[in-house]
């Protein structure tokens, strides 16, 4: 009986001074910690599909992102040149003139959306360009 006293005792103060087994309960609490943040990771993946559903679909209702250019005015012209064969051919190309200056002013008025738990903010804007 003493013998196997001893055995425990010895088993357990090498358990307690152990370094091999101190870092082996260390790799497992960490794996099985890994679960809950992959599960949070995949909520959070989930959530930003949902939002970004829920944008595309109130954005689709008003027309989506808009651009605004100032005034171009395109004038055609007729270049002629010869071919291959020493012909003349006539080309239509366009000349483009942007404004020397462009001046918009403007008021833009945001409004929100709600879909669900998420809020889509759309503006809508009144412009005057001079150019």
């Amino acid at each position: 009986m003493n013998n196997n006293s001893s055995f425990i005792d010895r088993l357990n103060k090498w358990l307690r001074e152990s370094i091999t087994v101190k870092l082996f309960v260390i790799g497992i609490l960490i794996l099985i910690l890994l679960i809950p943040a992959r599960m949070v990771e995949d909520l959070i993946i989930e959530r930003e599909s949902l939002r970004d559903t829920a944008i595309a679909d109130i954005s689709s209702k008003w027309g989506g992102m808009q651009l605004i250019g100032g005034p171009v005015l395109t004038v055609p012209y007729t270049i002629s040149i010869k071919n291959e064969r020493n012909e003349i051919e006539n080309i239509i190309q366009y000349a483009h003139f942007l404004p020397k200056t462009l001046n918009i002013k403007g008021q833009l008025f945001p409004e929100k959306r709600y879909r669900g738990i998420y809020v889509v903010v759309l503006y809508n804007a009144k412009l005057k360009l001079e150019g």
